[in-house]
C-alpha cells in the first residue's frame, strides 16, 4: 500500500494529522504535499496552524 494510501486511509478514519504524525506513522515528511494531491481528488480536508507557528493540523471535513 502506497503512502498517499495510507495517509488518505488515516483521514477517512476519522483521524487528525500533523507532519509529526505523518513522519511518526508513514514516515514521510511531506504531507502538506499529500494532502494537496488528495485535496485535488476531491478530499475536503481542513487545516489550522496553532496561534503564532507554522505548525499545521490537518484532517477531513464531513461536514458534521
Amino acid at each position: 500500500m502506497t503512502k498517499l494510501k495510507k495517509i488518505k486511509g488515516a483521514f477517512k478514519n476519522g483521524e487528525k494529522m500533523t507532519h509529526l504524525d505523518a513522519l511518526r506513522n508513514f514516515g514521510t515528511n511531506r504531507l502538506a504535499a499529500y494532502v494537496h494531491t488528495l485535496r485535488k481528488e476531491g478530499m475536503n480536508i481542513d487545516s489550522n496552524s496553532a496561534p503564532g507557528t507554522n505548525y499545521y493540523t490537518y484532517w477531513l471535513n464531513t461536514g458534521g
